[in-house]
């Protein structure tokens, strides 16, 4: 299922790359506290998997990278909010991903467990600061701050 991705200016979409059981739960509290279906982007590997979140959330877009490898990229591009939720091990891999494809004013959350912003930030904007596109790289990474949230923020 193609994305309804915009030309690049801000949305209100939240986009979740990676949609296993920590991201599907707040994509559904999400849905459930009033958050339009059609401002909704996930992204999983397998077109199986995609099937399933667009059956079970009726509105939502859900895309296969088994299908359209640049999932990732299109689910970022214009989002307002982009979460990750892909296993500790990938999220440096996804940040260098998708940072071309996010706008300045993106906010980028990870649910990776044991991952610091220092290693998603380094890794996301990683080139020499001689560099002449580093300046204009490093403000389309945006900027890392930690947020905590308890775990009954979650589930009262």
């Amino acid at each position: 299922m193609a994305a309804n991705c915009n030309d690049g200016g801000m949305s209100n979409r939240i986009a979740f790359l990676g949609c296993g059981s920590m991201n599907e739960a707040i994509l559904g509290g999400l849905l459930e506290a009033g958050t339009d279906p059609g401002d909704v982007v996930a992204t999983v590997r397998r077109a199986e998997r995609a099937s399933e979140l667009a059956g079970r959330y009726h509105g939502i877009t859900a895309i296969a990278g088994e299908e359209e490898p640049d999932n990732n990229r299109q689910a970022a591009k214009g989002s307002a909010v982009v979460i990750l939720g892909v296993k500790p091990v990938g999220i440096a891999d996804l940040a260098r991903e998708i940072s071309p494809a996010l706008s300045p004013g993106t906010v980028v959350v990870s649910v990776a467990a044991a991952v610091s912003i220092a290693q998603a930030r380094g890794r996301s904007a990683r080139r020499p600061a001689g560099d002449p596109d580093h300046a204009q790289h490093a403000r389309k990474a945006g900027p890392w701050r930690r947020v905590r949230l308890a775990r009954n923020a979650l589930h009262p």
